[in-house]
């Protein structure tokens, strides 16, 4: 699956702070659940593969 958002997004998605959405993606990729790519010039967003997700 990929989705495409930016911290922001996530921020008002799941009702956190940037750090918190920052620190959740650290944690889910040290767990190689998940891998995230820069989207064209924005280094603020980026393509965000789940792995592993049924």
């Amino acid at each position: 699956m990929l989705f495409i958002f930016t911290n922001l997004e996530l921020k008002e998605l799941l009702n956190c702070s940037e750090h918190k959405v920052i620190s959740i993606k650290k944690q889910l990729e040290e767990f190689g659940l998940l891998r995230q790519e820069s989207v064209g010039f924005d280094p603020k967003q980026k393509r965000i593969c789940l792995i592993g997700v049924i």
